[in-house]
């Protein structure tokens, strides 16, 4: 686990690698990302909590248009709508700081999407 739960961290582990550690094109989709992950592997909580507060664009649709098979309210992690130029955003991030970590010759800093 990377640890995103701390941004110093992060920060950290992008100055190490030779990283602009405040280069937001890598950072925020980095932790919106984690953020992500954990909400998938976990459901409403703490980090579903803090991305509605930082990204409340991944909920803004009808929530009518929501169909849930199980009665009673659904958490707000089953009307997470991830578009899919965002995860390309997540994935781009990931290889891109992957790719200044990993020291072997052929490494990908820029991925070809």
């Amino acid at each position: 686990k990377l640890g995103l739960r701390s941004p110093a961290l992060l920060g950290d582990c992008m100055r190490e690698i030779g990283m602009d550690a405040s280069c937001q094109a890598i950072r925020a989709p980095l932790v919106e990302g984690h953020r992500i992950a954990n909400i998938v592997r976990h459901g409403d909580g703490k980090a579903s909590a803090e991305l509605k507060h930082a990204a409340a664009r991944l909920w803004d649709q009808d929530p009518t248009a929501y169909v849930d098979i199980n009665p009673g309210p659904s958490p707000d992690s089953a009307l997470l709508l991830i578009p899919d130029d965002y995860l390309k955003d997540y994935a781009r991030a990931c290889l891109r700081f992957w790719g200044r970590a990993d020291r072997m010759p052929g490494a990908v800093e820029y991925p070809p999407f």
